[in-house]
């Protein structure tokens, strides 16, 4: 008997970055691999840079690639779906090592993309903590006289309307249609950590089409505290400054690289001084 596959199943790839501790990524697998698949068929790709999760784990329906260099989130993503690019996926779905997700979290965002041609990309409530406050981030937004994108973070969920309209949703969790992504060429590689989500977004919202936030799908962000601040910093300046000049309007260059010059430098000494003073404190 020749198996045929079902014209209606959508079919999906989730493509993880592993790096930092084991644990953290088996936990999102053990939440990815318990979710509800209902007309779709999915296959998870783990791109290990560290060579641990083979060792650690005993999941059978997922690919390990392996990856000697860290050369950043963009590049990353961009190997894994190189190798995959003939498979023929109708969705791409990027989900950090560092998440937990709910089990009806793909066929909402799914449901949504679907039904409609305009929509590019789309992304789940991301359920968050901060300084033990649950927060839910719904999307976000670009203030463009400052080139500031801005996350929009509630304290209540709420799951009263389908989707969302943004201007741009956290690569945390981004699911974008295939043939959109490869007609950009993938993320800009130029951009080793920060703002290539939202330089993405920009780009396939240039090609006239929608980015939305499902408040329906949810997922769990631990949070990453791997980079140093210096190099957070360093990242987050250089990446602004190259964001503005890719796509900022004309008439809000200047400011934006003004606020931006002097924001990041300004935050990285309050930060220095709130830590000095602590120390300080505590002798």
């Amino acid at each position: 008997m020749i198996y045929q596959k079902d014209i209606n199943m959508i079919k999906v790839a989730i493509i993880i970055l592993h790096f930092g501790d084991p644990k953290i990524t088996i936990d999102c697998l053990d939440s990815l691999v318990k979710i509800n698949k209902n007309k779709l068929e999915v296959d998870i790709y783990v791109l290990d840079n560290q060579g641990t999760i083979n060792r650690h784990s005993n999941f059978n329906n997922i690919s390990t690639l392996p990856f000697i260099k860290n050369y950043g989130f963009a590049a990353g993503n961009n190997f894994v779906i190189n190798k995959i690019k003939n498979d023929k996926y109708d969705y791409y779905l990027f989900l950090n090592n560092d998440t937990i997700v709910y089990s009806d979290f793909l066929i909402q965002l799914t449901k949504v993309i679907e039904s409609s041609k305009k929509i590019g990309i789309c992304g789940p409530v991301i359920e968050h903590q901060v300084k033990n406050k649950t927060l839910y981030d719904y999307g976000g937004l670009t203030n463009w006289q400052k080139t500031q994108p801005k996350h929009i973070n509630k304290i209540n969920y709420d799951t009263s309307v389908n989707f969302m309209e943004r201007d741009f949703v956290s690569g945390c969790c981004l699911c974008i249609k295939s043939e959109l992504f490869h007609q950009l060429n993938g993320f800009n590689e130029k951009y080793f950590m920060y703002l290539e989500d939202v330089d993405l977004c920009v780009r396939v919202a240039k090609l006239d089409y929608k980015i939305v936030n499902v408040p329906k799908a949810r997922i769990f962000h631990l949070g990453s505290k791997s980079a140093s601040e210096n190099f957070k910093i360093k990242q987050s300046l250089i990446n602004s400054l190259r964001f503005i000049i890719a796509h900022t309007p004309v008439k809000y260059k200047l400011s934006s690289f003004i606020f931006n010059t002097f924001f990041y430098p300004s935050l990285w000494l309050r930060w220095k001084l709130k830590r000095a003073f602590f120390v300080l404190k505590t002798r």
